[in-house]
């Protein structure tokens, strides 16, 4: 049987008592069927692993007694993503597998040539479902933290840290590739990855990246889906990075 694992957002100490209620009680006790006396893995809000046990069970809570245990916490190095918004449920699907292989950060961007337009009330919507899929995604894969999902921000609103080696990811013909830049990349603590949406990145925001720090890369000379590339550049990166997939 597969150990379920939740996330937290409270510190926990050793040998801790809690409380578990809301969603997390419903996920351990509805969905995964815990009993008295059975284990679960949890993630407090420093992103430290425990494994509680369940003490008792009552009508709308648990209570649950907390060690601390090390696992996997993803990756040792900070990995942001910044794409174009795509349409329909791309979204998801590169949240998902993003979250699952331990992205630090995602962040959805408007860009001139965004085929989707959200209105407000729909933003708030799609972010909330983000989220959700990052902690479930990143809770299956037993990551420890689930990646911060910011809201769709427009291009010319973002700063990027100057500590990061920032790569840009173009349809351009004739730019170096992803191995060109391996030894950078092993050395970055911190690495931002930009993809455009469908309709690809205008001449003035490939000028405004660059301008901002970021190398422009290829991904060869086939021709696939936005999101296609995403999660194939997120594979090599973490490839050339520690050496595994």
């Amino acid at each position: 049987m597969t150990v379920p694992r939740i996330f937290l957002k409270k510190l926990l100490t050793e040998n801790e008592i809690e409380k578990i209620v809301d969603s997390n009680f419903h996920y351990l006790i509805r969905v995964m069927r815990l009993k008295k006396g059975d284990r679960f893995y949890c993630v407090d809000e420093t992103g430290r692993e425990f494994i509680g046990e369940v003490l008792s069970i009552q009508r709308n809570k648990l209570i649950a007694k907390f060690n601390y245990l090390k696992l996997d916490s993803g990756n040792d190095y900070d990995i942001s993503l910044y794409y174009g918004l795509l349409k329909g449920d791309k979204n998801e699907l590169v949240v998902s597998i993003a979250s699952s292989i331990g992205i630090t950060k995602i962040v959805p961007v408007n860009m001139e040539r965004t085929i989707v337009k959200l209105e407000k009330d729909k933003v708030q919507k799609k972010m909330e479902r983000l989220k959700k899929i990052a902690v479930e995604s990143s809770r299956v894969s037993y990551i420890s933290k689930e990646p911060v999902i910011e809201g769709v921000t427009n291009l010319e609103e973002l700063t990027f840290p100057k500590d990061a080696l920032k790569i840009l990811f173009s349809e351009k013909m004739g730019l170096p590739n992803l191995v060109d830049y391996q030894d950078r990349i092993k050395r970055a603590n911190k690495v931002i990855l930009f993809f455009g949406p469908e309709g690809g990145i205008t001449e003035r925001e490939f000028d405004f990246l660059i301008y901002n720090g970021f190398y422009p890369v290829s991904l060869g000379d086939r021709v696939v889906k936005a999101e296609i590339a995403i999660l194939y550049a997120l594979s090599v990166i973490r490839f050339l990075k520690n050496g595994k997939l």
